[in-house]
């Protein structure tokens, strides 16, 4: 029996040679479906409960057949049968998220619905076994496998067993209780193909966008008082804006905690900035919205279970943006103190780049910097950063942000959006539910930014004396009545306000005070001096003290001024008063030999060309021709510069012997005879030198002068 077993187990072995469509099982999937009590308001009918017991069971049931599967029966099946996938998908895409698995308990009162609650964790445990399954290609022995790391990376790309909301969706859904499993399942995905790296790429994009139309919608919705009169407001739209924007946040958040690289694309795109501005905006609105729509509940027009759920969710969304912050903000820190252990300097300048592009993002929103803060303490994560950097901009650029987050605790600014919390316990609860208590007066304390301007408006064209501050005051305590306001100030009575704090007219001489130039206080300023000196202003075109350059250079009359001082210093020298008040001193006299008596040494020759020319005609008698020679010969020793013409006439000279020594010019025949007649063997001889030497001669070298020009950059 051990024997044909093993028989069978090599045979069945040796033909798993690759996933085939031959392994496919034909089975019928019933897809997902969320619980009745989910669906209705918690009241759950016999057989609403039968119905879904029957499909979970059945769902069950495939569940477990799947997971029995063989290895390559498995991975058929998900290769070639879409249903399987589509099954796993309907869970995942309806089945509770953890923000409502409070209004989910809640439902659970009954015996019912407790056993409702049972078979919905049956099945959700064994989805996450499934996937956990299809995350772990290397069940099997290396010789066995049937998939490499690059096929299973093919396969279940290719395939869609894997996209990015369903591992969103599996983060979010299973993250809180098997963080291990889920951590698995994501880097086994991310790290076996990087195509998924792309995918997250345009998920983020597609995110942003998003949550910028949600924002608009938001700003779109319509809850005037003529709708509120007219019933046509309801809290669906206003619901679906809040369910969708938690879907977006808690699938980011959830995605982070298991792959923080993502990180890194969400500051390209600057989804924290978004996250702010929903933050410091959208989300007040959505408050004021649900306080307006909270007439309608006290009229019965709008379910009031709905309206709390408006509430609730929103103080859910405010915690998850904060918490998503948190995890950015850490990972970038984390990182930081990686690349510093590695001495990796640009990986640490990298990071601190990020961090603090993320924080000049959060800045402008002041109440998600200062909730976040009083969460989870900002300033630590600065003070690590600094221990990090190296760099003295960055250091700086650290510091400012510290002190403008700071800034934001210690300036108390007056906000038009949702009272701040006072104390860290008391943040994600800081605004409370719209109850019936506060019904009355939810109409006054949730007055408009744009109708409040309005009404402060109106007032200050009619008063304009009045501060805009003593106004906003008045109205507040006048029910925003705008006539109200008007009557009182005009009567110089109102409750609890004194008048005293009108705005006084601003006088003349306020206006004065106020002044800020840098003229201000000087000799000529009218609004302060009553005595001005009129010498030192020149009225109308200021008249030159010279009327040329050469007047002005003949000026000496600065020497005069500077006389007196030179006198002091002692600068110029003493009159030789000796010498009848001359100054006999010389700068250019040679004083090198005043104490030697040079004439004792060496007789005074005088030099030979400033002798005179004298002839001795007593000497031997010579001839004639003689004594012209060497009295013109001891004439031309004198000459030191020749005479110009005789030069050009040795010249000319010159030239005509050169020209003479020359051959004659003899003229070469290269015409010949007429054509066709023949040449002599001289012409053709002829003809054949100017051809070579022609170069030499006329225009023939255009070409080459040419492309020499070109190469030297003048053309």
């Amino acid at each position: 029996m051990a024997k044909g077993s093993a028989d069978d187990y090599a045979e069945e072995t040796s033909i798993l040679t690759k996933i085939s469509k031959d392994y496919i099982e034909d089975h019928v999937y019933i897809s997902y479906v969320p619980p009745p009590l989910i669906r209705g308001k918690g009241v759950l009918a016999r057989s609403e409960y039968e119905e879904w017991v029957g499909r979970i069971n059945e769902i069950q049931e495939d569940l477990v057949w799947l997971l029995e599967l063989p290895y390559h029966k498995f991975w058929s099946q998900f290769a070639f049968d879409g249903r399987v996938t589509a099954l796993l998908n309907s869970y995942i895409q309806n089945t509770p998220r953890p923000y409502e698995l409070e209004e989910f308990n809640e439902c659970l009162e009954s015996e019912i619905a407790l056993s409702t609650k049972e078979a919905q964790d049956r099945v959700h445990a064994l989805v996450l076994c499934v996937y956990i399954r299809l995350a772990s290609f290397n069940e099997v022995k290396e010789s066995k496998r049937l998939l490499t790391a690059s096929e299973f990376g093919s396969l279940i790309y290719d395939k869609f067993i894997f996209d990015i909301p369903t591992i969103c969706d599996i983060c979010l859904i299973y993250g809180s209780e098997n963080h291990l499993e889920v951590s698995h399942i994501v880097n086994t995905v991310f790290g076996q193909q990087p195509m998924y790296l792309n995918d997250l790429n345009e998920a983020v994009i597609c995110a942003t966008k998003s949550l910028k139309e949600i924002m608009q919608k938001s700003r779109d919705l319509d809850v005037s008082d003529s709708a509120l009169l007219k019933g046509v407001v309801c809290m669906t739209p206003l619901l679906d804006i809040v369910n969708y924007l938690i879907d977006v946040v808690f699938s980011v958040s959830a995605l982070l905690e298991f792959y923080s690289s993502a990180c890194n694309m969400l500051v390209k795109y600057r989804y924290v900035s978004l996250l702010g501005d929903i933050y410091y905006n959208t989300v007040p609105l959505l408050y004021s919205h649900a306080g307006e729509i909270s007439l309608l509940v006290q009229s019965g027009r709008v379910d009031s279970g709905k309206h709390s759920k408006v509430s609730r969710k929103l103080r859910i969304l405010r915690e998850e943006m904060l918490k998503t912050l948190n995890l950015i903000v850490a990972y970038f820190v984390s990182e930081s103190l990686k690349f510093k252990s590695e001495n990796n300097e640009d990986g640490v300048k990298r990071c601190i780049g990020n961090f603090l592009d993320v924080w000049y993002d959060c800045l402008p929103f002041d109440t998600f910097v200062r909730d976040y803060n009083k969460l989870y303490g900002a300033q630590k994560d600065f003070i690590v950063l600094k221990e990090v950097n190296s760099s003295e901009i960055e250091s700086d650029k650290i510091s400012f942000i510290m002190e403008s987050i700071l800034s934001h605790e210690i300036l108390e600014k007056k906000s038009r959006h949702f009272p701040q919390p006072k104390n860290e316990v008391e943040i994600l609860g800081a605004v409370g539910d719209v109850t019936e208590e506060n019904i009355e007066n939810n109409r006054v304390t949730r007055i408009s930014d744009l109708e409040l301007q309005c009404r402060i408006s109106s007032v200050s064209d009619i008063l304009p004396d009045v501060d805009v501050d003593v106004i906003r005051n008045y109205l507040s305590t006048m029910d925003y009545s705008t006539e109200k306001v008007i009557d009182a100030i005009l009567k110089d009575s109102i409750a609890g306000i004194p008048l005293d704090e009108k705005k006084p007219m601003e006088s003349e001489e306020s206006y004065v005070n106020q002044r800020i130039n840098v003229f201000d206080g000087d000799e000529f300023d009218v609004m302060t001096n009553d005595h001005i000196d009129m010498t030192r202003v020149n009225l109308g075109k200021k008249k030159e003290k010279y009327k040329d350059f050469k007047e002005l250079i003949d000026d000496k009359s600065h020497r005069v001024e500077m006389a007196d001082m030179y006198n002091r210093l002692g600068v110029v020298s003493e009159i030789d008063t000796v010498n009848g008040g001359v100054d006999t001193y010389d700068d250019e006299y040679d004083d090198t030999y005043d104490d030697t008596d040079v004439t004792s040494r060496k007789t005074f020759v005088t030099p030979r060309v400033l002798r005179e020319v004298v002839l001795d005609s007593s000497e031997d008698s010579e001839s004639e021709d003689s004594e012209g020679t060497s009295e013109c010969g001891l004439k031309s020793n004198l000459n030191f510069v020749a005479n110009p013409a005789e030069i050009r006439e040795k010249m000319e000279q010159k030239r005509q012997a050169m020209r003479g020594a020359k051959a004659p010019v003899v003229e070469k025949d290269v015409i010949g005879k007429p054509k066709g007649t023949g040449q002599d063997q001289a012409t053709v001889i002829n003809r054949q030198r100017k051809n070579a030497n022609k170069a030499g001669r006329a225009n023939h070298q255009r070409k080459n002068r040419s492309l020499k020009k070109q190469q030297q950059g003048m053309f």
